[in-house]
């Protein structure tokens, strides 16, 4: 049985590898690809269990990650082109890392929400388009969750993510617990 958190990896890392199979329209939503509306304004120590926090080193990528007593390690795991942990408050789940990438990062956002939402996940919003990093909101058909991705190129082939699912009725909240408290704790390495 493979948990979540490992399958959200497995998912990811095919997206990211296969990325460049994709056509252009896949990220069609952002408006750098030339459609669309103007974007909206391994190793390491990780917590053995709730109330105790913890700290990753990335041991394939250059970044670190670490997380207050409020979040828990769900799942961590590592395979060919792919470094990523999930952490999880009760309530917003977390998944980040650091992968393979052969794609833009428009191409990559889209590609992973199609992938993860079995092609139902509606397209919300995009917060960033730039030319090496971007991100957006997908709900679930049934509105009652929603999901942030974000990537971003740090290396000629490399790059990071993230990947938020949350209540949509509990996001003002989740929001600052993730945004304010918990993401800071990420860091990484992008090459000029």
């Amino acid at each position: 049985m493979i948990r979540r958190g490992f399958r959200l990896l497995l998912l990811l890392s095919l997206v990211a590898l296969l990325g460049g199979v994709f056509p252009l329209e896949v990220a069609a939503q952002f408006p750098s690809q030339g459609q669309g509306g103007a974007p909206a304004p391994g190793g390491g120590f990780p917590s053995g269990g709730a109330g105790r926090g913890g700290f990753y080193q990335g041991q394939a990528y250059e970044f670190t990650f670490s997380w207050g007593s409020n979040w828990t390690l769900v799942d961590e795991g590592a395979q060919q082109g792919l470094e990523a942990l999930t952490v999880s408050n009760g309530v917003s789940t977390v998944t980040l890392g650091g992968f393979d990438m052969q794609d833009t990062p428009q191409n990559v956002v889209t590609q992973t929400a199609n992938e993860l939402g079995g092609g139902q996940w509606v397209f919300n919003t995009v917060t960033a388009d730039e030319p090496t990093y971007a991100g957006a909101y997908f709900d679930t058909p049934q509105g009652e969750l929603a999901y942030f991705i974000y990537v971003e190129q740090t290396g000629p082939s490399t790059g990071v993510f993230v990947i938020w699912e949350f209540p949509v009725a509990q996001y003002e909240i989740e929001h600052a617990a993730v945004f304010d408290d918990l993401l800071p704790g990420f860091s990484y390495f992008v090459a000029a």
